[in-house]
């Protein structure tokens, strides 16, 4: 069949018009007509998933991340059946908490804190920094305190706090039921001192502690044994107050050379110490 030149002209004009607005710049193709079902919902996925991405990346969540409720309580220390407990804090520090006394204190994060006959006592044994007679010394010395009465010990495991063969140790001791005064306090111990050689009383004070707790401090010096230490005694610095369950006395021994070197730790330690049920 012979074609009409006019019609294929014009068949011609339309393909190079068509032709001229692909390459033209800022000019838009329409889509082709989907015939596949699939590929929509291909497309609705893709377009959701990035809305998705866009809003994880105005919002950074990890994926493995957990969102909870801000009000979430930490966790509660276990409480020994002697009724203490002890928490690491956040700054490495240890909280003592005393539930029968009614009292809480904090010791600093280099020093070791055990409980008679808890967890913590036994693993002591074992840790790099306690491996030295002296340490091992005051374990057995302790064992077999009675944890209703020896509440705590603290020890300065600081290898250049050790010195002349001496560890730093701070005792809490507690009476429970104790119904005297703090000055009944500090007259019984000035008439019950330790009968040691030499023995001689520095200094016995009341004083009222940063966070308010009223308290006797006394100082007392004797002749030690420890021949490495250079003036040849010992010291020790007891601090005595009333609590809600009794009464409580903090112990500081140590060898009279290391006194300037413990003090700033054992009042702060002093000065850390709260009452959970406020004086009447």
């Amino acid at each position: 069949m012979n074609r009409n030149p006019v019609h294929s002209a014009v068949i011609m004009v339309v393909i190079l018009l068509a032709i001229a607005a692909c390459v033209l710049p800022g000019q838009t193709v329409p889509p082709a007509p989907v015939t596949n079902p699939i590929n929509i919902e291909t497309a609705v996925v893709g377009t959701a998933q990035a809305a998705e991405q866009q809003t994880q990346q105005a919002n950074p969540v990890s994926p493995t991340e957990t969102i909870v409720s801000t009000d979430t309580p930490t966790a509660t220390p276990k409480v020994s059946t002697s009724g203490t407990s002890l928490m690491k804090l956040a700054d490495g520090s240890t909280q003592f908490t005393d539930y029968v006394a009614g009292m809480q204190m904090t010791l600093p994060s280099n020093w070791l804190v055990v409980r008679v006959g808890e967890e913590e006592y036994y693993k002591a044994w074992g840790l790099p920094e306690t491996q030295n007679p002296e340490y091992v010394d005051i374990f057995a010395n302790i064992q077999n305190a009675d944890p209703k009465v020896f509440r705590m010990t603290g020890l300065d495991i600081r290898a250049d706090h050790f010195l002349f063969n001496d560890v730093t140790q701070v005792d809490v001791v507690f009476d429970e039921g104790d119904t005297r005064t703090l000055e009944q306090l500090k007259s019984e111990e000035k008439k019950n001192h330790p009968r040691y050689k030499k023995y001689k009383l520095l200094s016995s004070q009341a004083f009222e502690t940063s966070q308010g707790l009223r308290a006797v401090s006394m100082e007392e010096q004797w002749a030690t044994s420890n021949g490495a230490s250079q003036t040849g005694m010992g010291y020790r610095r007891r601090v005595m107050f009333k609590v809600p369950g009794g009464s409580m006395a903090v112990d500081v021994n140590i060898v009279l050379d290391k006194k300037d070197l413990v003090m700033p730790d054992f009042d702060q330690l002093i000065n850390s110490i709260t009452l959970l049920t406020p004086p009447q």
